[in-house]
């Protein structure tokens, strides 16, 4: 059991991981298969059930992470408003980041009279949010690279109004800026303002990052009332450490069929149904900085995903370290891994560990690479 072993880490590394990533059990719709022989399988006692199974966990969480450790918690419909109301107690409503959305599958089907539920959700909290000093980052999306289709001395940028509609005029906002044919605009009046104070605009022309554009349908007027033949524009440049993360988590992360498409790729067979994307964990384990001899820990490992996640992740040169807790519990008898030589989940996943080492030390890909099943070594 995951619990013992979070007690006894506690006891040499409390305050030590920099992430802790939760895939719990999380079928509180049906029973819950931990308690269902005591309880009687009712949705309620289900529930009931699987509260007391979390909620000393996420105590140790707490404990264990660093001051700017992140706790990720993947969680669908059903179990999300129970472990974010636990998580707000012990956490603090404060230190909560955001809610992530994955979209697990594609719609189709018909599955009966109600939407199919097609995504889930992953929590973010922290210790302390205060502790964190440093931006958070995302790789571009191939749709926000086309953005940047502009290019100056300083790489491609994407241009931004200066003027918004949408801000709440302001007199401080609302000054007159000089255009190049010698003439003066600023807003429409009582309809909005620079998105710059008049010193930010000033420092940002001074760098070059403000751009006139003619445009016969400027909605800035000029000091006679007429409109202004220019629209104005500043420059975002592409930031090499990516952009802001988004909640709504990209579609290059993944899907449950990927992630189980290349698992049998790796494993040499269809081993395990349940398993999440390596690049969906890899993705939420590269938004916060990390450094050198950083710990992960995943409480509920599974087939290793997060493990392999982390192993791909560190081609970046930071020596990231895991801990990765998963009960021996016994492969079913008619499973595909039993019938591959797996007698224990556990088993299952230290054998994915070893062939992701050996597969990113020998720079194949999972379409060369050629490993016999365990069942044939």
């Amino acid at each position: 059991d995951n619990l013992p072993a979070m007690q006894l880490l506690n006891q040499s590394c409390k305050g030590s991981f920099k992430c802790i990533y939760l895939d719990p059990p999380y079928n509180t719709g049906k029973s819950f298969v931990y308690t269902d022989k005591k309880t009687g399988g009712t949705l309620a006692d289900s529930r009931a059930a699987w509260l007391t199974m979390i909620y000393p966990r996420l105590l140790l969480c707490k404990t264990l992470l660093q001051d700017n450790g992140v706790l990720y918690i993947s969680i669908d419909d059903h179990a999300q408003p129970l472990i974010r109301n636990l998580c707000d107690e012990i956490f603090g409503l404060e230190h909560f980041i955001c809610t992530f959305v994955w979209k697990r599958s594609g719609a189709g089907g018909l599955r009966g009279k109600f939407p199919v539920p097609t995504h889930e959700y992953i929590l973010c909290y922290t210790k302390n949010i205060h502790a964190h000093t440093e931006p958070w980052f995302a790789p571009y999306s191939p749709e926000s690279f086309y953005e940047f289709k502009h290019k100056d001395e300083f790489g491609p940028y994407k241009r931004q109004a200066l003027y918004l509609s949408t801000l709440r005029t302001s007199h401080n906002q609302s000054y007159f800026i000089e255009l190049p044919d010698k003439t003066f605009a600023k807003p429409p009046p009582n309809r909005g303002s620079w998105r710059y104070v008049r010193q930010k605009y000033k420092e940002e022309l001074s760098k070059g990052n403000i751009e006139f554009v003619h445009s016969a349908k400027s909605p800035l007027l000029l000091k006679n009332g007429q409109r202004a033949a220019y629209n104005i524009y500043t420059k975002q440049h592409i930031n090499p450490q990516g952009s802001n993360p988004s909640t709504l988590l990209p579609n290059c992360v993944g899907q449950t069929r990927s992630a189980r498409a290349e698992l049998k790729k790796l494993m040499g067979a269809d081993l395990f149904d349940y398993a999440k994307p390596v690049k969906l964990l890899e993705h939420l384990f590269s938004l916060f900085p990390s450094k050198d001899s950083d710990m992960f820990l995943d409480p509920f490992s599974g087939s290793g995903t997060s493990a392999h996640a982390l192993l791909k992740l560190n081609r970046d040169g930071v020596r990231r370290y895991f801990v990765m807790i998963q009960q021996a519990e016994l492969c079913p008898k008619e499973s595909n891994a039993f019938r591959a030589g797996y007698t224990s989940i556990s088993e299952l996943g230290q054998e994915r560990i070893r062939r992701s080492i050996k597969l990113l030390s020998s720079n194949e890909n999972f379409q060369t690479l050629k490993l016999k099943t365990k069942k044939n070594q």
